[in-house]
């Protein structure tokens, strides 16, 4: 693409954005308003993968406040984030179960509209002020509790100056970072900060296509972040490896999920029983295992579970525990889990 052409694109996409966030009902999700006020704003924010931007990782151990760690309270995950999340060393010290992680760790929901089984995680909360369980070592979450939490993320934020705060961060964390994960196990969201990750609509598909491989995939600095305030620079493509890879799994965990969802729709007429099977999706897709493997074997299941749901839902109307139970011990069974 010429640099003409580019510009011009550009130029048409964040117009596009600016005409769009007037008729998008955010609800809650001002997160995502914010990212598309970036583009609408701004043309030179929109980036390309042979663009360069601005950015020094280092930055983010030596003079990082944890802007896109605190304030914000609703960063979603998939179980494949979950999966990612588990494997890194500051989760393995800890010894924690996968049960265990992911109750302390996160709140589980089937997606209001999608049914695709999703998960929040649960932000330390006090009067104005929240922020991420991870920013600091997870094992003072469990050991001193959420009060001693709340003080050192406290102590983090009144820090008068870089050298200070840079003090109070190594003596929290073992890997001198702000983030106890580290890069290569965080959420794709966070790994992904500070930009954000957005589609176009190709003008030769317009009309024809929703597909994410028929888009036009563009990238856009979304957040203040200490990382970007920096002489250095950096081409996206070169920023997004290792990301790449985890992003197709989440994409293929969406369309396979949407699926499954379609596929309970058109094996169930009632939306009770619906509801029962989105749920059940959901704590399937949250236990543990791989992702991909719970969802073929889920799949697969829904083909011959519908006498099988019915008798579960008569326990449940009998109010028998041990009855529900025993039903759902031998679906989970059936489903290889």
């Amino acid at each position: 693409m010429s640099k003409v052409s580019k510009e011009k694109l550009k130029k048409k996409i964040s117009d596009e954005y600016k005409r769009s966030i007037n008729e998008i009902d955010f609800g809650d999700n001002l997160d995502m308003k914010k990212s598309m006020e970036a583009v609408a704003n701004d043309p030179e924010k929109v980036l390309f993968e042979d663009d360069l931007f601005n950015f020094d990782g280092s930055r983010c151990i030596t003079n990082c406040d944890g802007n896109c760690c605190i304030g914000v309270d609703m960063v979603r995950v998939t179980p494949i984030d979950i999966e990612v999340m588990f494997e890194s060393d500051a989760v393995k010290e800890m010894g924690w179960s996968w049960n265990e992680f992911v109750t302390i760790f996160f709140d589980i929901f089937s997606g209001d509209k999608s049914k695709i089984p999703m998960g929040i995680i649960k932000f330390i909360k006090e009067k104005n002020f929240c922020a991420c369980p991870f920013l600091i070592p997870v094992k003072k979450f469990i050991i001193e509790g959420e009060a001693e939490l709340r003080k050192l993320h406290q102590e983090l934020l009144i820090g008068t100056n870089d050298k200070k705060r840079r003090k109070a961060i190594e003596k929290r964390t073992k890997v001198g970072g702000v983030c106890v994960l580290g890069q290569n196990n965080k959420p794709s969201i966070c790994m992904l900060a500070p930009l954000g990750r957005f589609f176009h609509r190709n003008e030769e598909n317009l009309g024809k296509t929703s597909k994410i491989e028929d888009m036009i995939e563009f990238y856009a600095i979304t957040q203040d972040c200490a990382c970007t305030d920096t002489t250095k620079t950096i081409k996206v493509k070169d920023f997004l490896k290792g990301f790449k890879e985890y992003n197709v799994r989440k994409q293929k965990y969406y369309d396979s999920s949407l699926e499954v969802v379609k596929k309970i729709n058109k094996t169930f007429d009632s939306p009770l029983i619906r509801n029962i099977m989105y749920d059940f999706f959901c704590s399937i897709m949250f236990s543990e295992g791989k992702t991909e493997e719970k969802i073929e074997a889920f799949s697969k299941f829904v083909d011959s579970i519908k006498i099988r749901i019915y008798e579960l839902l008569d326990a449940i109307m009998s109010g028998d525990p041990n009855k529900i139970k025993k039903i759902s011990d031998e679906i989970n069974k059936e489903i290889g889990l």
